[in-house]
């Protein structure tokens, strides 16, 4: 019993003690953390009130980072994990391609999306993309990769050393094209 008690009470004293600046951040590293995290969120991106997509995450956490002297923001970034869905629009609200993945990191200064781990688009045509990577840039609305891809139309499979494309999956042109099979 005397042992719980002097426990108990070097608890309580080590609490009440002010801790310096300094020994809180060794404790937490306020960069490495999110100022917001969210189960199984959507959310909506949209450009000139016409509505762009609509994107579901398992896991979103928000991260902003500040100047320490000017106390402005420098850095804002949304990473979304465990799954992800997005849905991209067109100017009639119709779906016009998909997109799943493990992961992305939006960096919303720079208006990017990286997108990683099982990347499948697919068009309203049917046709597929499987890549590991994926680069969403809002400023040209395009996506593209410097990676491996396969593109499954209704005609053939090509295999090529990255791509470029419009974000409705419909104009394409590869980077290194290393074969092709026919399905006709």
């Amino acid at each position: 019993m005397k042992a719980y008690f002097l426990l108990l009470l070097s608890f309580i004293l080590f609490a009440c003690t002010e801790n310096s600046i300094e020994q809180i951040e060794v404790l937490v590293n306020e960069e490495d953390l999110p100022i917001i995290e969210m189960d199984s969120a959507e959310i909506e991106y949209s450009d000139s009130s016409y509505l762009k997509a609509k994107i579901f995450g398992t896991l979103v956490e928000n991260y902003i980072k500040f100047d320490e002297k000017s106390k402005k923001e420098t850095e804002k970034k949304l990473i979304l994990t465990n799954g992800i869905k997005a849905l991209f629009y067109n100017k009639y609200r119709d779906v016009n391609s998909t997109l799943t993945a493990f992961k992305a990191t939006r960096l919303d200064n720079e208006r990017l999306t990286h997108i990683e781990n099982n990347v499948v688009v697919v068009n309203t045509k049917g046709d597929s993309l499987t890549t590991e990577y994926l680069l969403w840039d809002e400023n040209t609305n395009k996506i593209s990769s410097n990676r491996k891809v396969r593109v499954r139309t209704a005609d053939e499979i090509i295999f090529a050393d990255g791509f470029e494309s419009d974000v409705n999956f419909e104009e394409i042109s590869f980077k290194n094209v290393t074969g092709t099979i026919s399905l006709n």
